[in-house]
């Protein structure tokens, strides 16, 4: 897994941004920048040489430009929103203008990493709403992969979403000041228990079939943490108050309105995803 070839070329306390290696004589001037989520490994978009979408961009010609995000311990237990955004898209986004001057990006966001994507484009959208916007190159487009942008309708994970139940989380989280990967993978094994628990336990101890792991149970192994303070904030803006649907989400002190979005967005939703049900994904559209 993660076998494309490249380099890290920017590095900070909570992201490392890796340029992969290109495989065509030339490449498009425009590079495209993805912004994978943070509650799985990067390379979920680059298992194996036949499903890596990183492959097949770089194929294409694209300089392409990914995010891998830390995984958190107790010392980052006060890492929140703000510092994802920060460090993540807009630090990366100046460091990409640096290694490609003069060029528009084109900017993927997938799963928590496209709701966090919307967030930044719809900042830079707004004239002085980033202090540091000039230093950061202009985004060219924005393309969604089953990424909420309005928790409106969340579906099967609305049933994990309340009051009593984010305060339960939050004083689990106090105890370590993380979200352990363990503890977050339960969560969507019981949403879909039938797929991901009893299915594979029946044929293995009923029926005699040994497990064949393959890329994805390797990459379902290597679970990721969430820091205390993001997490709380992610569930309390997003998901219990719908803040970014409602321009009611603040960037450096200011709101800020998925309506200032100018550029074209291509959004992707699944009909089988429990994270992010298809006609959530799509509320954008309004």
């Amino acid at each position: 897994v993660a076998v494309s070839p490249g380099r890290v070329v920017h590095r900070n306390h909570l992201v490392e941004l890796i340029q992969y290696s290109p495989t065509t004589p030339t490449v498009h001037a425009e590079p495209v920048f993805i912004v994978p989520s943070w509650i799985m490994k990067y390379y979920i978009l680059d298992l194996s040489p036949h499903n890596s979408m990183v492959r097949w961009l770089v194929s294409q010609g694209h300089t392409v430009f990914m995010l891998s995000w830390r995984n958190p311990d107790e010392n980052d237990a006060l890492l929140d929103m703000d510092d994802y955004l920060q460090l993540g898209v807009f630090d990366a986004l100046a460091a990409i203008g640096q290694c490609v001057p003069g060029e528009s990006v084109h900017a993927v966001g997938y799963c928590l990493g496209g709701t966090l994507l919307a967030i930044a484009a719809a900042a830079l959208a707004r004239p002085g709403q980033v202090a540091a916007a000039e230093m950061l190159p202009p985004l060219a487009s924005v393309s969604l992969l089953a990424a909420e942008t309005d928790f409106s309708e969340p579906g099967e994970m609305g049933v994990l979403i309340d009051e009593s139940q984010i305060s339960l989380l939050e004083d689990m989280m106090a105890e370590r000041g993380y979200l352990t990967g363990r503890q977050m993978a339960a969560s969507f094994q019981f949403l879909h228990s039938r797929e991901l628990i009893w299915s594979a336990t029946l044929r293995e101890l009923w029926m005699g079939e040994p497990l064949r792991p393959n890329d994805l149970m390797a990459w379902n192994a290597d679970t990721t943490r969430m820091p205390a303070s993001m997490h709380s904030q992610y569930l309390r803006r997003l998901y219990l108050h719908n803040e970014l649907a409602l321009s009611r989400y603040c960037v450096e002190g200011r709101p800020v309105s998925l309506r200032d979005l100018r550029l074209p967005v291509f959004l992707v939703g699944t009909e089988k995803d429990h994270a992010a049900p298809w006609r959530s994904v799509y509320q954008l559209h309004g």
